[in-house]
């Protein structure tokens, strides 16, 4: 943890030194609801949040499963594959035309109601809307729990200052039948109906109302997982995703390059005088990790994927 923790203060430095925007946060960087799903899998699963039909879907969260986001903004969502997944998914890139996120405060999960404008209290606050592309196998497998996948970022942060709180997910059909399932919770699972609920239906976008439906895993981030970022375009990095090497290009000369895994802790480091290094990572955990690559004039943070 020191060596993190260096890098992070000599990262920051840099960082004031160019002037570039940094996004920080001050409480807990991630929230997994379930709390209990933090360090344990489960083997059911939903296909709402990447239905290859049009959809809509809530989630229903109870305050005492969001202590940790008090007072805080949420920047993006992200769901994760059940362990008992052999498959990295997508196995294609899939594309919405529209993918809307709607956060408000709502009613206690007991008392979720099948008319979904009847969960909410006061108004809806529109995040995220607009195309949305899940990128080809950006959902790891492997673990128990698996890490969680591609995020979802915001067009509008939301600030979270306590009460119960709904997530409603609207999404158009994809023009292929390549959707898949995400890790969730089932109506008798330890907790549903008390800590958490969801209902939502695969008939429309535009719907008014639904039926009970599983729980989605879901990971709520208040700083975009911690990480600092700014505009770059020098670097590139590929295969994305890999198996044992990552080909790092640049226009100039690479000094350094540092990779983080998901909870911010250095995991392999190299000092790099070229425009272009292989880098092994074949002993990388599978998961999802994220790659500080620096020259004399800039750095950029890049995210990939391990297999």
């Amino acid at each position: 943890m020191t060596s993190s923790n260096t890098f992070i203060k000599r990262l920051l430095v840099l960082l004031l030194l160019f002037n570039f925007k940094i996004y920080t946060s001050n409480a807990q960087t991630v929230i997994v609801v379930p709390n209990s799903s933090l360090t344990a899998g489960n083997t059911n699963f939903y296909s709402g949040p990447f239905n290859f039909q049009q959809n809509t879907y809530q989630l229903i969260i109870a305050s005492s499963q969001l202590t940790g986001l008090l007072n805080n903004q949420i920047n993006s969502i992200s769901f994760r594959l059940s362990p008992q997944g052999s498959l990295l998914h997508p196995t294609q890139a899939q594309s919405y035309s529209n993918y809307d996120i709607y956060i408000a405060n709502g009613v206690a999960p007991q008392n979720r109601s099948l008319t979904f404008n009847n969960n909410i209290i006061g108004t809806k606050t529109l995040v995220r809307s607009g195309p949305l592309t899940v990128p080809i196998n950006s959902f790891p497998i492997g673990s128990n729990p698996n890490s969680f996948g591609h995020e979802i970022t915001f067009n509008n942060s939301y600030l979270y200052s306590g009460g119960n709180l709904v997530i409603e997910i609207r999404h158009t059909a994809l023009p292929v039948q390549v959707g898949f399932a995400n890790e969730a919770i089932p109506a008798t699972g330890l907790g549903y109906g008390t800590l958490f609920t969801s209902c939502g239906t695969s008939a429309s976008y535009t719907a008014t109302s639904g039926v009970q439906a599983n729980f989605s895993v879901i990971r709520l981030n208040n700083s975009n997982l911690g990480l600092i970022e700014y505009d770059n375009s020098n670097f590139s990095i590929y295969p994305n995703p890999t198996n044992d090497y990552l080909l790092i290009e640049s226009k100039i000369n690479i000094d350094r390059v540092e990779i983080l895994n998901q909870l911010g802790q250095l995991v392999l480091e190299e000092n790099i005088k070229t425009n272009k290094r292989m880098l092994d990572v074949s002993k990388l955990v599978y998961g999802v990790y994220y790659i500080k690559v620096s020259s004399s004039l800039n750095s950029k943070i890049l995210r990939f994927i391990k297999n």
